[in-house]
């Protein structure tokens, strides 16, 4: 099964300990299950069962491919503490600031994700306004609202007896920035005014 455009990044544990990262456009539990079946050749194939750990979801493959080189070059303590979500543990080891997606776990913890990044004074960027309103610095990603309004046309266009295949792929075309003042002045930041007038939402 293939998952219309974008990719997911994902990185599993090995049976070594180590870490694996790849990028997929296959759904993630297919592609877990060819890593243990050893249908690919390579790092993986000598280190089965490997486990998922973490995965993020990006509209553009390109997206997920850059962030993939660059977790690669961190060092294995630095990939231990960020599957482990240890915020002090990557401000020891030099993160500067984390960029957090959407997703139906990560919502799930939203309001602790952003306690943890204003204690550990890590600067956070998430996908859902929702993250902000929980205290979060700063979110931008397709608005929800729109989102809805876009399945309910496609709903309504198969009702009508149009076949699901025939539709076309759309994509989020609304997006929304949202600040959260309190947050930047608790870490110590300034807001330029070019992006406070951008904003769609600034939580005071």
């Amino acid at each position: 099964m293939k998952v219309a455009e974008g990719a997911f990044l994902y990185i599993v544990r090995c049976s070594d300990g180590s870490f694996y990262i790849g990028t997929t456009r296959t759904a993630l539990e297919t592609r877990i299950a060819q890593h243990n079946a050893g249908t690919f050749a390579g790092y993986t194939a000598t280190r089965r069962p490997v486990t998922l750990v973490f995965s993020q979801w990006f509209d553009r493959i390109t997206d997920a491919i850059e962030n993939e080189r660059k977790l690669k070059k961190w060092s294995r303590a630095k990939k231990e503490a960020f599957v482990q979500g240890d915020f002090a543990r990557l401000r020891q080891l030099g993160a500067a600031g984390l960029v957090i997606s959407g997703g139906a776990f990560l919502t799930n913890y939203g309001e602790q994700l952003a306690v943890l990044a204003v204690r550990h004074a890590v600067p956070t960027i998430f996908q859902s306004r929702e993250f902000v309103l929980a205290g979060g610095l700063l979110s931008y990603g397709a608005a929800l609202t729109d989102a809805y309004r876009l399945v309910g046309n496609y709903a309504g266009r198969i009702l009508k007896g149009e076949k699901p295949a025939d539709l076309p792929v759309v994509q989020p075309t609304k997006f929304e920035l949202a600040i959260n003042l309190k947050t930047a002045r608790t870490l110590g930041l300034t807001v330029p005014s070019t992006l406070l007038t951008s904003a769609d939402e600034i939580v005071e």
